[in-house]
């Protein structure tokens, strides 16, 4: 966001100067987008599958920073991807470490290929 030069009227006839707003580049918080790509063993079921990814979805929900997930499935090559949207980088990374701990989603962890997953976080800067 550019910062506005100029004044404003104000109620009583007089002007108001705005306040100088500070542009930097980076923000110090910024939204974060993790995508992560992986494939479910082969053994397992679609349906399983679908039922392991609700809930996944289901977990990261409830994790510090989350705002948003979508699935994506592609059946040519039994992979998904994830797009989740965090509230800041921190959230995202600490959710990921979390998950790989948290025994709520051992079973699910255990019928991903771990081989097959590649992630990452994403900030916007342009």
């Amino acid at each position: 966001m550019v910062p506005r030069n100029g004044t404003n009227s104000s109620h009583d006839g007089g002007t108001v100067t705005p306040p100088e707003i500070p542009v930097t580049p980076f923000a110090t918080i910024a939204p974060c987008y993790e995508i992560v790509h992986f494939a479910f063993d082969a053994t397992v079921p679609l349906p399983r599958q679908v039922e392991a990814m609700k809930a996944l979805g289901d977990w990261l929900a409830a994790q510090s920073g989350f705002q948003s997930r979508q699935s994506y499935h592609d059946p040519q090559h039994a992979r998904w991807t994830d797009l989740v949207a965090w509230i800041s980088r921190a959230d995202a990374v600490a959710a990921m470490d979390r998950s790989q701990r948290d025994p709520a989603l051992a079973g699910v962890m255990s019928l991903i290929v771990p081989e097959s997953v590649h992630a990452g976080h994403f900030e916007r800067i342009i």
